[in-house]
């Protein structure tokens, strides 16, 4: 959900913008049948495979597979948070919203954040260009080649060295002490009352979101105080996992490039922009998460890794890249030579010879098979049985719309060349590997679900979510703590609440409980694929009452191992109670 605005809301807007009049604004939109088909707007195509749906208010592209609701469309297009195309599609509308109460209150919270880090910055920003006790910060940056611009540019700054020099300036500042350690600028002293800075003798890097707020700081020791680098803690408004350093300057140059480069340091995000390569942006000293990709994914599809060629930098593209692998994006791989990282290539060779590095960079699985061939000897039997098992696990975990891509396909040819293993002996193993990463851990360890079954849940949500007259049965019927799969369980939750508060399934209610993206592209491919079918009612059926077969079966199975555990232990009146119970559940 928003959050921010009640369900009514959310609803009114979403009734008040028919999904083909929003989307017939950015692209023009033909009559093909009872749907509307177009040109995609998130790839380029030649043949139109971009459908819109009126009767249900969703699209679905079958080129790129994007799909989703008229709120998923906007924010992928205008890249809004959900809050915001809310209020993006409300303007369009007419419609004035009302915040909620405790949204307005947690909002007035995170705004008093931002201010508070913003004048920080300006103070250790001032302090860097103007102050006699900036010079060491200074000096740090001009041994880096940073221009004036770039500081100003970045807001680049120093805190000073000492304990109080936030402290004493906050008097006067229209803040707390409380204040400023709620934004993690200040901390108590652990020996006695009142605060000290966090930040101290280091060249300071704010850390802005994409609206170009502060969100927090990044600070680099200028002596031998460790931390070498150190971030802001975790606020309301601040969340290094889910942070990327540059990206409000970024983001421009990103979608024109449609590429985005990932770097390790802050001086390298710095430089490359410097010298007009605009579209890089950094991690916070911390590896790669789900969430710096998902919120790259809203800019472009494309990206490089730019990695120290040293072990440690090695080590970190392969993490990365297998992580970027789990997601529909296209992931390649820099790396530089041992002895030098992106800023100091970029002084010594310039801004043509880096966008050409960057141009030639190596397919993630050139990567993968080089640092294989490190730790596995393809000579020996068991080398090349370690090596195909660690490439197929991470084949594995790749998004399911790459299975079948050339990406997958080429993988295993050349996996084949190398250890000489039949093309069809590793795309069996693999497939065990697929289903056996999509149900581990999922389910009772008793019992895997078996591949039918993890099917029948597909087939369960797609007729219901297209049959709205099925809510009563599915209602009745399913326990989504049962489901093997995560997305399609947080579906069947969210559908059976749209049942419990409205007394009927309607697919947008759905996508509107869920507020995320991803889920509701699932639930669009559920639909979509129904659609391909019919008799829902015998399809749903059919589903559940494999479902429930298979709750049985993993009852049965459970019940059977407590069994042989109590005739173990010797336990007679246990073993009576579970062998009756076995018999009346396999009557």
């Amino acid at each position: 959900m928003g959050g921010f605005f009640s369900e009514e809301q959310i609803e009114e807007v979403r009734r008040s913008n028919d999904i083909v009049d929003v989307i017939r604004e950015y692209v023009p939109l033909k009559r093909a049948g009872k749907d509307f088909k177009a040109l995609c707007p998130f790839h380029s195509e030649k043949t139109a495979s971009f459908q819109v749906s009126p009767s249900k208010q969703i699209f679905k592209c079958f080129g790129c597979g994007k799909g989703g609701n008229v709120f998923s469309f906007v924010m992928a297009l205008e890249r809004l948070e959900f809050p915001e195309a809310v209020e993006h599609l409300a303007r369009r509308a007419g419609i004035q919203l009302e915040k909620r109460p405790e949204a307005l209150e947690r909002n007035k919270g995170r705004d008093q954040l931002f201010d508070l880090n913003f004048w920080a910055a300006k103070v250790f920003h001032r302090c860097l260009t103007n102050a006699p006790e900036g010079q060491p910060g200074r000096d740090y940056f001009a041994k880096r080649q940073l221009t004036p611009e770039t500081l100003t540019k970045f807001r680049l700054g120093f805190a000073p060295p000492g304990w109080d020099f936030l402290v004493r300036l906050s008097n006067g500042s229209g803040w707390s002490l409380d204040d400023f350690a709620a934004a993690g600028l200040t901390a108590a002293r652990p020996n006695g009352p009142g605060q000290y800075d966090r930040f101290r003798n280091r060249v300071i890097f704010p850390i802005f979101d994409v609206k170009g707020r502060v969100m927090g700081f990044g600070g680099r020791a200028l002596d031998d105080q460790p931390p070498k680098y150190l971030n802001s803690p975790e606020t309301s408004v601040f969340s290094k996992s889910a942070s990327l350093y540059g990206l409000d300057l970024a983001k421009d140059g990103i979608i024109r490039e449609d590429r985005a480069v990932v770097v390790e340091g802050y001086v390298d995000c710095v430089t490359s922009h410097q010298f007009g390569v605009d579209f890089v942006i950094a991690t916070l000293g911390t590896a790669l998460t789900g969430q710096h990709i998902s919120t790259l994914r809203r800019y472009t599809e494309n990206m490089v890794l730019l990695f120290d060629g040293d072990d440690a930098g090695r080590k970190a593209a392969e993490r990365s890249a297998d992580l970027f692998l789990e997601q529909e994006v296209d992931v390649r791989v820099v790396l530089l030579p041992a002895d030098k990282d992106p800023d100091e290539l970029l002084q010594e060779e310039g801004r043509e010879a880096f966008l050409k590095r960057l141009d030639n960079a190596t397919e993630v699985f050139d990567l993968k098979m080089e640092m294989i061939r490190e730790r596995h000897d393809l000579s020996r039997l068991t080398g090349q049985r370690e090596a195909i098992d660690e490439v197929l696990e991470t084949l594995a975990k790749t998004n399911p719309l790459r299975q079948d891509m050339l990406f997958v396909r080429d993988a295993i040819k050349r996996l084949c060349a190398e250890t000489g293993v039949s093309e069809s002996s590793l795309r069996d193993r693999l497939k065990s590997l697929v289903h056996r990463s999509r149900v581990g851990g999922e389910v009772a360890p008793t019992e895997k679900m078996l591949p039918r079954a993890m099917a029948a849940e597909r087939e369960l949500l797609g007729a219901v979510l297209s049959d709205p007259n099925l809510a009563a049965d599915f209602a009745g019927g399913v326990k989504p703590a049962e489901f093997a799969d995560e997305s399609l369980r947080r579906i069947a939750e969210a559908a059976l609440a749209a049942v419990a508060a409205d007394g009927a399934l309607d697919v947008q209610r759905v996508c509107d409980r869920l507020g995320d993206d991803d889920l509701t592209q699932i639930v669009v491919d559920l639909v979509t694929e129904s659609a391909g079918k019919a008799n829902e009612p015998e399809r749903f059926a059919a589903a559940l009452k494999l479902l429930q077969q298979e709750r049985k079966r993993r009852d049965v199975a459970d019940v059977l191992k407590q069994l042989a555990d109590a005739q173990k232990r010797g336990d007679k009146a246990a073993d009576i109670e579970l062998l009756k119970r076995y018999r009346e559940m396999t009557k």
